[in-house]
Order: C-alpha cells, then sequence, then structure tokens
C-alpha cells in the first residue's frame, strides 16, 4: 500500500523579520499547541543572543493558519530576556499536517558539526565526539560550573572554546593514541596541562599511558591504577564525570610539583565533602 502524501501548503507566506523583544511578547501571547519550555534550551539561547554569537539559520518560526503561534518559543523567549533584536525567517499558515513533522529528527551535536568540516578545518569523525566533549568540560571549568555540568551549552560556546584552546584538538588525539581511559576525561586535563607546563604535561601523560618505572605512590602510578581500576563491569572503581577529573588533576598537579608520592582522593571524607574542584597546576 503506497503511503499517503502530505499536501504542501500552498497559501504559506514566508519572509525575513527583524524582530524586537516587544514584538516577540506579542507573538508568545498568540501561542497554539506546542511542547513544554525547556529551561535549559533558554539559556543557552539566550547566552548566544546576549554575546551576539546566534545567527539565524533559516529555520523559521513558524504560525499556522490561525495566525498561532507554533514554533520558536525557545528563540523568542531568549530573545525576550537577552533584550535584543535578531533577523528571522518568519513563514505563515501553515497546515497542521505539516506542522506535525516539524522538529521530529534527531538534532545535530557539536561532535556531528565537527565531522562535517572540511579542508584545513576536517576533524575525523572518530575524534569529533571525544573533542565536543572535552570541550563542553573545559567551557565549564572555564565558567566555574564543572561542578554543575548539567548546564547546555551552546554550539557557538563550544566552538569559541576551541578557538582560546586551540591546542586541544591535537591534545584530544594524543591522549586517544594511548589505551588509558576515559580519553576525553584526560584529555580534558591534559589540554589544559600542556597550556601551563607543556615538558611535564607530556611526561606525565606518557607515565599515566605507559606505566613504564613506575612505583607505588607516584603521581602517575596512582592515576593509572584507578583509570585501570574501572573497567570492565565487575570493576572496583566506578567514578564519574567531576570525581575522575578531579583525582587527574591532583595527579598532573603533583607531578608538576615533583612530588615523589600523592594520596589521589577528592570530597571521601564528611570533612572534605565541599572541598572546592581543583585547579589545574595549582
Amino acid at each position: 500500500m503506497a503511503a499517503t502524501a502530505i499536501t504542501p501548503t500552498v497559501d504559506a507566506r514566508t519572509e525575513v523579520v527583524s524582530v524586537t523583544p516587544e514584538m516577540a511578547e506579542e507573538w508568545l501571547g498568540t501561542m497554539g499547541p506546542n511542547r513544554r519550555l525547556n529551561e535549559a534550551n533558554v539559556a543557552r539561547l539566550e547566552m548566544d543572543m546576549t554575546k551576539s554569537n546566534w545567527f539565524d539559520n533559516g529555520d523559521p518560526i513558524r504560525f499556522d493558519r490561525k495566525g498561532r503561534l507554533r514554533d520558536g518559543q525557545h528563540r523568542l523567549q531568549a530573545l525576550v530576556r537577552a533584550g535584543k533584536t535578531f533577523s528571522f525567517h518568519v513563514i505563515r499558515n501553515l497546515d497542521e499536517k505539516a506542522l506535525q513533522i516539524v522538529d521530529t529528527g534527531k538534532q545535530r551535536s557539536f561532535g556531528d558539526i565537527l565531522a562535517m568540516r572540511e579542508g584545513a578545518q576536517a576533524v575525523n569523525p572518530s575524534l569529533a565526539r571525544k573533542i565536543a566533549a572535552t570541550a563542553k568540560m573545559i567551557w565549564h571549568y572555564d565558567h566555574g560550573s564543572i561542578l554543575s555540568s548539567g548546564q547546555a551549552v551552546s554550539h557557538s560556546e563550544l566552538e569559541l572554546t576551541l578557538r582560546k584552546h586551540h591546542e586541544l584538538p591535537r591534545a584530544v588525539e594524543t591522549v586517544a593514541e594511548g589505551s588509558v581511559q576515559p580519553h576525553a576525561v584526560l584529555a580534558f586535563v591534559y589540554a589544559l596541562a600542556v597550556e601551563i607546563a607543556p615538558r611535564k604535561a607530556r611526561q606525565w601523560l606518557t607515565q599515566v599511558q605507559e606505566g613504564e618505572s613506575l612505583r607505588k605512590g607516584m603521581p602517575a602510578y596512582e592515576l593509572r591504577s584507578i583509570l585501570i581500576g574501572q573497567r570492565g563491569t565487575g570493576a572496583k572503581q566506578q567514578l564519574r564525570g567531576p570525581f575522575l577529573a578531579a583525582l587527574i588533576v591532583q595527579s598532573f598537579n603533583a607531578f608538576n610539583r615533583g612530588d615523589r608520592t600523592v594520596l589521589l582522593e577528592w570530597r571521601r571524607t564528611k570533612r572534605t565533602a565541599d572541598e572546592p574542584f581543583p585547579q589545574i597546576g595549582g
């Protein structure tokens, strides 16, 4: 049986409009059936708009045949909060059948964007996801929010992070050449460590990855033992996110200071439960 085709909306009108905060509020007041507002998404868009890092990509603000707003509430809410004017493509008189298939595809991740680049900016698809994850961790570290990393980060902000830390992709590639994982979290520390102390950072990473001539208590030995101990479903330790990152930072800092022995632990007792995230190079 042949699939039923959706008839295009023949009377739809498209235009480019400079939308002010006042216009956005007025349009939001016409809203028809829509999905629940995602505050994290609004905050991400608001940050881009406030910094003038948001650009119209051609995805329109959509209105139905009754003049009701049916798509674009997050962008308009962000515009109101940012208090700025931006140009949008606007399409009106959309048929209900056409509206049913809006936003039903998979959203592109920052890793997808990196993997799609060409020429001098081409990124190996197998590394793109790790570069994106590392960039997100560095963004949270730079903004003092690594302990609350659930916050959404826009592609524009991650792009700025790559520009600021231009050695980040190479750092991820270097870490990924070794078998010690997780690559993204280890690369997060290594990428910033290279900026502070390049020679020592490379020596430390080599020891962590290769494990040669190490003994118990040494910064690289202790970290390598923790990372290897996390492998497999039967692993004794399963540390995640900032907890694991903090131990990696402690290991590098101890190596950078020349400490012969170190005890890697962070927020492990009631006394240290509120211990701040360690600064790389501190």
